[in-house]
């Protein structure tokens, strides 16, 4: 290539700006819920549901697990969380068998549940099997 020839370059210009933030559509789950049962229908139909739940696809009868516990009376966790004066989070980490349960939280959950000791042991035990399980997976 000598100095006189030319060699044509295609230049391209591309404009990127970043998308503006789109705020968030729709709402949560809990307020969902909280909104829907307040018409004492939707309340009750949301509660069978989750009985059937609870009687459907868990074992409540023979290995009851705090879940079908819960389930079985008709109760979420948040609900499960107001009558033991706590939090939803904590019922869930003891659902999910990460949380240690305390002798107080043992005698909160009883009288939530209308269970005795002899039930709710056994159902935390499971509960706590069934983490190692699948921490383990």
């Amino acid at each position: 290539m000598s100095a006189t020839d030319v060699e044509l370059t295609k230049v391209v210009y591309i404009n990127y700006s970043k998308p503006a933030v789109e705020p968030k559509k729709g709402r949560s789950l809990s307020g969902f819920l909280s909104d829907w049962t307040k018409d004492l229908e939707k309340k009750e139909m949301l509660e069978d549901a989750r009985e059937w739940v609870g009687e459907t696809y868990f074992d409540s009868d023979k290995n009851p697990t705090l879940k079908s516990l819960r389930l079985k009376k008709k109760l979420s966790q948040a609900d499960l969380a107001r009558l033991m004066n706590t939090s939803q989070p904590h019922v869930a980490r003891i659902e999910k068998g990460s949380d240690t349960v305390t002798l107080k939280t043992l005698c909160k959950l009883a009288a939530a549940l209308e269970e005795d000791y002899n039930t709710l042991i056994p159902a935390l035990q499971r509960q706590q099997e069934a983490a190692a399980l699948r921490s383990k997976a």
